[in-house]
């Protein structure tokens, strides 16, 4: 409990509090809540709604079907052009200076055999000869128990003989295949020490480690071969040729970053060090270009864009870390262009499209507006639209109980709903999302539902709306009490609450 009261930053009485305040409110407004009660004839009437039955007529008017004879004049297009700005803007562009400080600058650079053969000498022990040992050990942690196994060893019982009368304390472990530096790692400098110059069948301890006292026997001895400088030279070349390209990159990187703190700028620094500029044509922030589709930066680059375009005109270039060890990367903004609506002759296909979508659309809501209004005035939806003159798909029969809305799983045709949102006889008219034209829904008949023939659904509309009314009874109670008692937020409190819990980190 003194756990969970650290853990939650609470006290005892503080705790106490929480609970005494919960029964409290229980207590208040169980008995309230409780009180819902919707009586069986409001249930039958709303089970009754939910088995109501419609059907009607229902047509889709796209909007393609409008767009044929559909061609913008000079004016109409720098008109709607013009009117439809922001549709049209083009997010700020920039050409980015950059310089690639990475492996490809150092490439040249190699270990001669002079270093070659210097650290191969500095470092003979790692490739003389060493040898591999399959040990058997136990580790106990009195020396006078780890003695006794030791002598018993010594006199020709087995390990696990000889660690047997200690009980379960003493379980025997093997090792195979240890280098001394592995088995180091286990038990220590002086176990290893000790092991690894010891013959094969010796039984070496008792060893004092950090896990108790060791007693090892060595069990097979495998006698590794070392390698010579000509065996080891191109793995010592690969090390040294990696360490010297690495330095070679920092001395570059340190060599610009001294140049720009000295008031140097872009292609001053870069030219100090020598290094290869490229220039990308005006690029957006996600790296593309408007004037070439093709061209792509490199994914190493992409914190380059990102500095790039957080720099202004005239701040000092920035050297970025490349991710994936690819380097570094000098950059700087050559050319901004603000964001702007593009330049009309360089979208003019896409606006007169965009035109002829927007009249397409415009004709399709007028002909499903035509097609409605002859509807509610009495005439089918399939003769309304005989009248049109344009080829679209012919209206078709549409019905549906109100309780398949109401329990539908997935999405709901709109039409589907505005078949219960018209009176009999009436008709009306819908968008089809995404801007593919109008729907007409026509409602010819309403069939009533009568719920005494399905009990089962009158008992669980009940169920539902008698929740719904505790609901409302509980919210309405505690309304009222705060109204009486003129219950009022302390906002700055709140406000110094939730900030202590944010910087103790609740």
């Amino acid at each position: 409990y003194r756990a969970f009261l650290a853990q939650q930053r609470l006290s005892d009485s503080q705790v106490r509090q929480i609970l005494g305040a919960g029964l409290a409110r229980r207590l208040l407004i169980t008995p309230v809540a409780a009180s819902g009660h919707a009586p069986l004839g409001m249930a039958t009437v709303y089970a009754s709604m939910l088995l109501e039955e419609r059907s009607g007529e229902a047509a889709v008017i796209p909007a393609e079907a409008f767009r044929a004879g559909l061609q913008p004049s000079d004016s109409q297009l720098q008109q709607y052009y013009g009117a439809n700005h922001a549709r049209y803007m083009v997010p700020e562009q920039r050409e980015l200076r950059i310089a690639r400080i990475g492996p490809e600058q150092v490439a040249g650079l190699a270990a001669t055999d002079q270093e070659v053969m210097a650290y191969y000498n500095a470092n003979k022990a790692t490739y003389a000869p060493s040898d591999t040992r399959s040990l058997s050990q136990v580790v106990v942690p009195d020396q006078g128990i780890a003695n006794a196994i030791a002598e018993r060893a010594k006199g020709g019982a087995t390990l696990a003989a000889a660690a047997a009368p200690a009980g379960a304390n003493a379980a025997v472990t093997t090792l195979a295949d240890q280098t001394r530096q592995a088995y180091a790692g286990v038990a220590g400098d002086a176990a290893a020490t000790a092991v690894f110059t010891a013959g094969q069948g010796a039984i070496v301890g008792p060893i004092h480690s950090d896990f108790g006292w060791v007693v090892v026997k060595v069990d097979s001895i495998k006698a590794g071969s070392g390698k010579t400088l000509a065996q080891a030279k191109t793995e010592i070349a690969a090390k040294l040729n990696d360490e010297k390209r690495k330095g070679a990159i920092e001395e570059l990187v340190d060599k610009v970053q001294n140049a720009l703190d000295g008031g140097a700028n872009f292609t001053e620094a870069v030219a100090a060090a020598k290094l290869p500029v490229t220039t990308t044509p005006l690029i957006a922030s996600s790296g593309l270009a408007r004037s070439d589709p093709s061209f792509k930066m490199p994914p190493e680059l992409a914190p380059v864009i990102q500095s790039g375009f957080q720099m202004a005109q005239n701040d000092e270039p920035e050297i970025v870390t490349l991710s994936n060890s690819a380097g570094y990367a000098v950059v700087a903004p050559a050319e901004i262009v603000p964001a702007a609506p593009a330049p009309l002759a360089t979208i003019r296909a896409q606006v007169a499209g965009d035109w002829i979508n927007d009249q397409a659309m415009q004709r399709a809501r007028a002909a499903a507006m035509q097609i409605a209004a002859k509807a509610s005035a009495g005439m089918s939806v399939a003769g309304a639209l005989k009248g049109l003159g344009v080829a679209i798909p012919p209206a078709r029969p549409i019905s549906a109980r109100r309780i398949q809305i109401a329990t539908a799983q997935g999405p709901v045709s709109p039409a589907l709903k505005m078949l219960f949102t018209l009176s009999a006889g009436k008709s009306s008219l819908g968008a089809i999302p995404e801007g593919g034209g109008f729907y007409v829904v026509k409602v010819d008949k309403v069939t009533p539902g009568n719920a005494m023939v399905q009990p089962n659904l009158i008992a669980q509309v009940q169920g539902e709306l008698n929740q719904a009314a505790s609901q409302d009874y509980a919210e309405e109670f505690v309304a009222a009490i705060k109204r009486q008692l003129k219950v009022k937020r302390n906002n700055s409190a709140i406000e110094a609450f939730r900030a202590r819990l944010a910087t103790s980190g609740g």
